[in-house]
């Protein structure tokens, strides 16, 4: 992986390793501030990992981006919105599937109307999910998940195995946690779990991940009490995931 170098986004208020070579939708998206900035992310798709693409003077004041255009420079800003069928507005994770869907972190079921929320994700629907959410390019993978899986594996993200099956929650929270340290992100945060139902059955190799997910916020347990650590992950709670995450790198 290339070195990285220091940069700060105005909007997060602190600082993200910049991976040099690559090119982050996620994180282009995700800091609204850099959008409007005509900032380029990098290859982490750490949401305050930024590149200026424009020359333009930027402000930011009450939460806006005030760019000064120098010549002929211009903005896009496209609605990359998703409607699922089968996704209501009052759904409890609505506005996580919408974020998630809308970064192309998750993509539609089939023709891409619906989404199956309450679907159990796979290991490598969710080593792909990571790998496409790194900028890596899982098209055209023979079988599909073979790409991400490769990825998962060179980068230490997961061991690759068992890719079929249903993932649990603490898997998930743990190669989110590998993910969050092959980003640069500082993962020593650590939440006293000791409270919350279920904690006494979380397994050794994932106390830490469990415990740093907690302390950040993106584990919050079913019902807000109950870890549930070998309950299976649903499509909706790994958009929740992945919103939780993204949110905990931007604080």
């Amino acid at each position: 992986m290339p070195n990285g170098r220091r940069a700060s986004c105005e909007r997060a208020g602190r600082s993200a390793r910049i991976r040099q070579g690559c090119v982050s939708p996620l994180a282009l998206v995700a800091c609204g501030v850099c959008v409007l900035a005509g900032f380029r992310a990098c290859g982490c798709r750490l949401p305050c990992c930024c590149e200026r693409l424009l020359g333009g003077e930027v402000l930011v004041e009450g939460g806006k981006a005030i760019v000064k255009l120098d010549g002929d420079e211009t903005i896009k800003i496209v609605d990359n919105a998703k409607d699922f069928s089968d996704v209501p507005a009052e759904h409890w994770a609505a506005d996580d599937i919408d974020f998630a869907s809308s970064h192309e972190i998750f993509k539609g079921i089939g023709n891409g109307d619906t989404y199956e929320p309450e679907t159990a994700l796979t290991r490598n629907m969710m080593m792909t999910v990571l790998a496409r959410t790194a900028g890596a390019d899982t098209s055209e993978s023979d079988p599909w998940y073979a790409k991400g899986q490769e990825w998962a594996v060179e980068n230490g993200v997961s061991n690759g195995l068992w890719g079929e099956d249903n993932i649990t929650r603490e898997q998930l929270v743990t190669m989110l946690f590998n993910f969050a340290n092959l980003c640069g992100l500082d993962t020593s945060a650590r939440a006293d779990v000791g409270g919350m139902v279920n904690a006494d059955v979380v397994s050794d190799w994932a106390t830490e991940a469990v415990q740093w997910a907690v302390a950040e916020g993106i584990l919050k347990g079913e019902d807000n009490i109950d870890l549930a650590p070998q309950g299976l992950a649903t499509r909706a709670q790994a958009a929740a995931f992945m919103q939780r995450y993204v949110s905990a790198a931007l604080l």
